[in-house]
């Protein structure tokens, strides 16, 4: 009978071997990511989000995560730290095991890249733990993709698609297919408007009337979104004015004297 009780006693601790731990807990640092995570524990996204039923793929610094291990264990440089007895499983990741970064400049942001790559920024934002205009520190590797595809633009691309409407030229918007807008350049005046000075309003073309056009001080290249209320007077066209301004833009854009330069952009 003791002898039973002997073998049963050791068939049971074998059998809680046999199933050691099938999870660890991780603490969130600074920085880290659920990808980020997922590639140190060799298992999927969706596994750490299920099993911590994680909303909106969101975590915070502190919290403890339950990371299945389905038979493997996290690489720990620290020897001690690990039982003697434990066996290191390696299991390849199920998912993002081809993931691509981006070596971020100091100021840029996730929405920028986004651009670059041509991916949606909403992505970046969950692989890196990161909102969209955040900005980003110099060095700081950022995932761009997570499959090893990339669809990142050519710098010439990059160089035509930054430019101004005013420095665009016209052969260029016709081989990277964008829309041309009107530009002129000369002097603008300060218009009272009784009643409406407090809102951003101009007088100018006739073809512009009822639209929304872009007035930019070239001066400290400050700007504004106006709404045209108005034709300008002939009389005013031949003077060299090409806008006139609520006081209310004057102010936004900088503009002190009662007559000044100014550039205008609005779509043809």
């Amino acid at each position: 009978m003791r002898l039973l009780i002997i073998i049963l006693c050791f068939f049971s601790f074998s059998l809680q071997n046999g199933f050691a731990q099938t999870s660890v807990n991780h603490t969130v640092e600074d920085q880290e990511t659920l990808f980020s995570i997922s590639r140190k524990y060799n298992v999927s996204v969706s596994d750490i989000v299920q099993a911590n039923a994680i909303q909106n793929n969101v975590i915070k610094i502190g919290q403890v995560l339950v990371i299945p291990q389905q038979g493997a264990v996290p690489q720990n440089n620290n020897q001690w730290d690990q039982p003697a007895t434990t066996t290191v499983v390696k299991v390849e990741p199920k998912l993002y095991n081809e993931a691509v970064y981006y070596t971020a400049k100091e100021g840029e942001t996730l929405r920028g890249i986004a651009y670059i790559y041509q991916v949606p920024v909403d992505s970046l934002s969950v692989w890196n733990a990161y909102l969209p205009d955040q900005l980003l520190s110099d060095g700081q590797q950022i995932v761009v993709s997570v499959s090893g595809n990339v669809n990142q633009l050519d710098q010439k691309t990059k160089e035509v698609q930054s430019k101004s409407f005013a420095d665009l030229t016209q052969e260029e918007a016709r081989d990277y297919d964008i829309p041309m807008q009107k530009v002129e350049r000369g002097n603008g005046q300060v218009v009272e408007l009784p009643n409406n000075t407090s809102k951003l309003m101009a007088l100018h073309r006739p073809e512009t009337v009822g639209s929304y056009i872009k007035v930019i001080n070239p001066n400290n290249d400050l700007e504004a979104v106006v709404r045209v209320v108005a034709a300008l007077p002939v009389q005013s066209i031949e003077n060299g004015v090409i806008i006139k301004i609520s006081e209310e833009v004057a102010k936004k854009i900088g503009a002190v004297n009662q007559e000044f330069r100014i550039r205008v952009e609005y779509n043809q």
